[in-house]
């Protein structure tokens, strides 16, 4: 896992850097789309109307490039994983 890769590093190899440990960009409107197909029921996302002049968009290109890392699991897994937590009980 990525928290074991920075445990396991040297520090000066790590310190003042950040690093996105992001693989695929969504909106909330891609979550809820997904969601919703899992679930056969509508899903609402709600939008506030301002003026947000930032577009938020992660990379890990700087963590692949300085440690060979790429996250393991996709969009779809973590939309498996909601609906498995959900079913079970671990996620309220």
């Amino acid at each position: 896992s990525i928290f074991q890769l920075l445990l396991e590093v040297p520090g000066e190899k790590i310190r003042n850097q950040i690093f996105n440990a992001g693989y695929e960009n969504k909106t909330w409107y891609e979550w809820s789309d997904a969601l919703s197909e899992k679930f056969c029921r509508s899903i609402l996302v709600g939008k506030i109307h301002r003026q947000d002049l930032y577009s938020f968009r992660i990379s890990s290109e700087l963590l692949h490039a300085a440690f060979g890392f790429w996250p393991r699991w996709s969009f779809s897994d973590a939309v498996e994983e909601i609906v498995s937590g959900l079913a079970s009980g671990t996620i309220h």
